[in-house]
Parts: structure tokens; sequence; C-alpha cells
């Protein structure tokens, strides 16, 4: 008798859908708190493994195969794949932030994290795909057919006493490191609290720190490239107003002029940058360009103090 196709590649076609679906949903969301670790537990902790594991062993676990042993000429039980998955998963995912981090030179961010680890586990999964489907048909890894509990229990030894003890060892030992991880990622980290604010200018195609413009036109606008990265272990709303202020001889403010004015959400942890087009027009020789943020500083009457700006980053121009 044939063996159905869906039989095995059903586990595999279930991982591949749920591991895009919680992949959209991390990135395409504003989630937060337990719902989104909810999520992010399996798809960080469980899902990747579990595709590299179906790719080494695509065939279906023998008889003899036990969660506590195995010899370099059997497979390993189902218990034992579920474990390597675990393992397997903590060790692809910090290698793909590694990657990031260090060969790709991208700041690690939410989006790249999940963009890759998706790509890996899907590569995972067609691998593991295409390996059970050059196997006879009785050989295939059924990991969801109905007679897997059943072959699983005698798989795994769990009708004597020791194996009960070893499987249950087993399962606590991931309920714990699951739990574990979900709890540290759910309490903020101890560390310092900040916002980083930097300004960029465009030069030669590229965004650097070296070179600003120094001399503007009155009314008409340059683009400056405003940065903001939020290390504050929660959700912050910055609210960034943007003065250009003349100084008087006494070293004062004595003409202040509100330039440009924007808000941006950022979840912890995450950063962006922002074209502005600024177009002051207050004429002066030179003029103090101030870009200052408050957190969460918004009045109930949507003005804002900006002697209490949280942040200040400032440029020195000529307007013409």
């Amino acid at each position: 008798m044939s063996d159905a196709p869906s039989r095995w590649t059903t586990d595999l076609l279930l991982a591949g859908v749920v591991v895009v679906a919680i992949g959209a949903t991390l990135v395409g969301t504003e989630l937060t708190g337990p719902v989104r670790w909810l999520l992010a537990i399996p798809f960080l902790l469980f899902l990747p493994g579990y595709a590299v594991v179906s790719a080494i062993f695509p065939d279906q676990p023998p008889p003899a195969a036990t969660a506590s042993t195995v010899s370099p000429t059997s497979r390993p039980g189902w218990t034992v794949r579920l474990v390597l998955s675990v393992v397997l998963s903590g060790m692809l995912v910090a290698i793909i932030g590694v990657v990031i981090d260090r060969l790709v030179a991208v700041t690690i961010r939410l989006a790249p994290v999940v963009t890759a680890v998706t790509v890996a586990t899907l590569a995972g999964l067609v691998i593991a795909l295409a390996r059970r489907q050059r196997l006879p048909a009785v050989q295939r890894a059924r990991p969801l057919s109905s007679g897997m509990i059943v072959a699983g229990q005698n798989r795994l030894g769990v009708v004597g006493s020791g194996g009960r003890r070893q499987t249950a060892v087993l399962v606590v030992s991931i309920l714990l490191l699951v739990g574990s991880v979900g709890f540290i990622a759910a309490v903020p980290s101890s560390g310092d609290s900040y916002t980083e604010t930097y300004l960029l200018s465009e030069t030669g195609g590229e965004l650097s720190v070296e070179t600003y413009p120094e001399t503007f036109t009155a009314g008409e606008g340059e683009s400056l490239y405003f940065g903001l990265e939020n290390n504050e272990h929660r959700a912050v709303s910055y609210e960034v107003v943007v003065v250009a202020d003349a100084i008087g001889d006494d070293g004062e403010v004595a003409i202040q002029q509100q330039v440009d004015r924007f808000t941006v959400d950022l979840e912890d942890g995450d950063g962006r940058i922002m074209e502005r087009q600024i177009a002051p027009t207050l004429t002066g020789e030179p003029i103090r360009l101030r870009f200052l943020v408050f957190k969460d500083g918004t009045t109930a009457s949507g003005t804002l103090d900006r002697s209490d700006a949280d942040l200040t980053t400032q440029l020195w121009i000529d307007v013409v």
C-alpha cells in the first residue's frame, strides 16, 4: 500500500505555515508583552531546530530508539528529536544574530532577525521534504500519523519506570528552558536605560557624520537625517521639535523660531533614521539649529516646554 503524502508532509507544511504566520505577525503588527513572547518562544526556540532535525533525520525512528540513548548505528526517537529541536534552535538563532551583527553589518533589529529566522527555517523544511521524498514510503518520518502516540510510547521506553523517569526529565527540562527564556524576555532589563540621537548628512550618496551643510538659504529646505534609538526598556513615543536660535551678544537666545516638529513611536531596542527638510527663515550668522527630543513629553494642550527637553542635538549654521 502506498504511503499517503499527507502523512509524511503534514508536520513540515504545518511548521512552514506557522513560521510564516508568526513572522508576519511579529513584523507587521505592534504586539507587546505576553502575547508577543507567546508567539516568539516557539518561533525562536523550536521551529528552526525542528526544521534542521527533520532535514538531518528524514526517516522514521526504529522501534529500538529510546529517549535516553542514541547509539552510533541507530536513529533517535521522537523525544530526543524534540530535545534536539530546542537545542539547535538556540544555536541557530545565536548564529543568525552574530551574522547580522558582525558580517552583514546591520544593527540587530526585529525585522532582520525575524526575516532571517523565517528564511532559515523554511530552507530546512524544504530540505527535509526533499530528503523524505527520496526514501521508500515505509521509511519516511510521520510525526503526526495516527499511530505516533502508541508507537512513540514503545520507542521511548515508557513502559518501564526508568523510561518514564527519563522521559519526564526531558519534558521538564524543555519546559524549564522555554519558561526561563520567556521570563527573562518579559522582565525588563536592569541595565541603564537611555535614548540615542544623532544627525547625519548625505555625502556622495552615503550618510555620514563628517560633513554637514554649513549655509542655508532662508526658506529653502536642506536635507538632514535625524536618528533615534530607543534603549529605554519600554516602548516610547518621542516628540521632536526643531528650532532655530539667533544668539544675542550676551550669549542668550534673542530670537527663536520653530522649524519642524514630528513624532516617532519606537519599541524597546528599535531605531529609525528620518530624512527631514529643514528650512529656517530666521537669518543670521551663526544660527543654532537644535533638535529637542521629548520622551512622552506632550502636555494636555499639545504644547511643549522647550526648556524641559530630555535630549538635545544641535548644529551651527549660517542662514542667508
